[in-house]
């Protein structure tokens, strides 16, 4: 059983369930804030939910983040780290070393965009989900606040001594007819005070009351320090603030930083309408975020750049409508000319967890439950339809060697690290590749050294 704890958060892992002692009202405010986010986030299905006789089983889905409502903070994991998470009560150290992780992936996948860390911002110890958001946003907002903050020009008035700008007669000879010693002005003032600013301040101070890493919370306190004179607002003024916000050449630098920020803020209760203000929802799909990693790791071993969702043929090419669109996670040419077609499966492909998967572990006949999310080697269908892509793009290409075929899965083991290499039915060069999940000194160690040397 799972105790909230008042304060120690509930954790668990994507596609898993376990029970909990949550009073009636508490699980109510949760779904309502889970089926809030669903809604704002045009999803099919809310990012858990809570099931059994008497309601008290929670079961979570392919999100990972954090979701904390009053005074439960649920904290769901990827299901890589199920072996941890399962193994007994998740204390902070094991949690800490998932946030280490997850900071390295999010890291390098760039997947809000912010993939210029340097070594200092992942050798910090995130403890939670709002220290990688910390380390995240901060380190890249500080350096860019360091190069100058953003200033804009804002109308302002007022009554003066003097005339400052123009003068507004409209005012001067209503408002102020029998005030000579005052006259009413409009003017424009170069000024950091701006919207944009605003929701960088207002971001870092709702951060800085949830992080327990010392460097994140110092990376938040200087960027907080480089705010000093800039309003502080709530996320609601904040948010209505920089909606419409107009880009230009001065701006544009703090785009990536100013999305993180925003969808931060707008996992706020006040923006979910939960209810609660103290409601806040941030989950990411974690199969979104192993297809970015996959790529910047593919990339960075072929030296090539990577096509994502390449179009590359269609089942039915001769009819005017429904003609079965076929899209390939990965598609690319390596420099010796070679086409490459490549899939990400975000899944436990060895029961063990120790050893890479090798094709000599497939199963001779269909039957397993292919559609378990974890814990089961690769699909048959998975297979037909990657040298399917790969047949398409031979004949688009009118090339004689057929395409090869990279099928990406993570690692998380310390045995054998490998890929493994057979001919398909169509010819094609098929390899199961294993990708390692912890962070290496080199970029390329993320695959094995035979993916490299074929590279």
């Amino acid at each position: 059983m799972t105790d909230s704890g008042f304060g120690k958060p509930i954790r668990l892992c994507e596609w898993s369930s376990a029970d909990v002692e949550l009073s009636e009202e508490q699980r109510r405010v949760i779904e309502e804030a889970a089926l809030h986010w669903k809604i704002a986030n045009n999803l099919s299905q809310p990012p858990l939910e809570f099931t059994g006789s008497q309601g008290k089983t929670i079961n979570t889905r392919e999100y990972v983040g954090v979701i904390e409502v009053a005074d439960v903070v649920i904290e769901i994991f990827p299901k890589l780290d199920k072996r941890l998470v399962e193994k007994s009560t998740v204390d902070d150290e094991i949690a800490g070393s998932v946030m280490v992780d997850l900071l390295w992936l999010l890291d390098i996948s760039g997947h809000f965009g912010i993939n210029e860390i340097d070594d200092a911002g992942i050798k910090e110890s995130p403890e939670n989900f709002f220290d990688v958001f910390a380390i995240l946003m901060g380190k890249h907002l500080l350096a860019e606040l360091n190069v100058g903050l953003p200033h804009t020009y804002v109308k302002l008035s007022d009554d003066s001594r003097m005339v400052r700008g123009k003068i507004c007669l409209l005012d001067q000879i209503t408002r102020n007819m029998n005030r000579y010693d005052l006259i009413s002005c409009e003017w424009d003032e170069f000024t950091p005070d701006m919207p944009m600013n605003q929701l960088f301040k207002c971001s870092c101070r709702f951060l800085q009351q949830h992080v327990q890493d010392g460097g994140a919370f110092k990376v938040l306190t200087d960027c907080i320090t480089q705010l000093e004179d800039i309003t502080d607002v709530d996320p609601l003024t904040a948010l209505t603030g920089v909606m419409g916000h107009r880009w230009d050449r001065h701006t544009e630098r703090f785009r990536i930083v100013f999305d993180l920020a925003k969808r931060l803020l707008q996992g706020c209760g006040y923006m979910l309408s939960a209810g609660d203000a103290t409601t806040f929802v941030f989950l990411l799909n974690m199969n979104k975020v192993f297809e970015d990693y996959v790529k910047a790791v593919l990339e960075a071993s072929f030296n090539v750049g990577i096509e994502t969702q390449k179009m590359v043929g269609e089942l039915f090419p001769q009819l005017p409508k429904g003609r079965v669109l076929q899209k390939a996670d990965y598609y690319w040419c390596s420099k010796d000319g070679v086409f490459w077609v490549g899939d990400a499966k975000y899944k436990h492909l060895t029961k063990d967890q120790s050893s890479a998967l090798f094709f000599e572990q497939l199963p001779d006949e269909e039957g397993n439950d292919y559609s378990a999310p974890a814990g089961s080697v690769i699909s048959p269908n998975d297979i037909r339809q990657l040298t399917v892509y790969a047949e398409l793009v031979r004949r688009n290409n009118k090339e004689k060697i057929v395409p090869n075929i990279l099928l990406c899965y993570p690692f998380i083991g310390d045995g054998k690290f490998a890929s493994d290499t057979r001919p398909a039915w169509n010819n094609s060069n098929f390899t199961l590749c294993p990708v390692k999940m912890k962070r290496q000194a080199n970029l390329k160690n993320v695959l094995p050294q035979d993916i490299q040397e074929t590279s």
